[in-house]
């Protein structure tokens, strides 16, 4: 029987396009230049604090706190006196949760427009969704194994990825929905 390819030799970095998305924990202690970027951002603070400036609205991100920044928005981190502060961010291309290898059905996974009211919006308001208790523990779940599954990187590496992407996205956003008091910067 012929293989054209043996399963146990594929290198996942040539499976899994990290252009398309990666997943990061960290902090650095600057000030970064006002910039945008081609992709989404989504980030959660695991604890402390730093300041978001969102196409002029400056806003401090707290401990617990979760924000997704569409592509193309204006903004600076400032971290330079926030010697506690780590988080974990996301960069997603706006088409990953739809990318297939050729040969698989190419419906829509999930519909990026599920995250149209987590997202900043042209009226200048920017969601900043606040966890607590167990939806604490449960979204930084959800986030580790992001982490983790990026991290340590298998030939499933992307389905498993786009599957707890989906998971936490539909978990955040079930839970904006819930918390439609939470608070806007504008």
């Amino acid at each position: 029987m012929r293989k054209d390819w043996d399963i146990d030799n594929i290198n996942p970095s040539y499976i899994f396009d990290t252009t398309h998305f990666k997943v990061r924990k960290g902090a650095h202690n600057e000030l970064t230049p006002n910039h945008t970027h081609n992709y989404f951002q989504i980030w959660y603070v695991l604890s402390g604090s730093f300041w978001h400036l969102i196409n002029d609205a400056e806003f401090e991100q707290k401990q617990g706190e979760f924000v997704v920044l569409p592509p193309y928005v204006n903004h600076q981190l400032d971290a330079r006196n926030c010697p506690d502060v780590e988080w974990i961010f996301i960069d997603m291309a706006d088409n990953f949760l739809s990318l297939f290898p050729e040969g698989m059905e190419k419906n829509m996974v999930f519909n990026l427009t599920c995250l149209r009211p987590l997202m900043y919006s042209e009226s200048g308001t920017t969601p900043v969704i606040r966890f607590s208790g167990e939806d604490t523990m449960k979204i930084e779940k959800l986030l580790f194994e992001l982490l983790d599954e990026y991290t340590n990187a298998t030939v499933l590496t992307p389905v498993y990825i786009r599957s707890k992407l989906v998971r936490l996205l539909a978990f955040v956003a079930e839970r904006y929905d819930s918390q439609l008091t939470s608070t806007d910067i504008s």
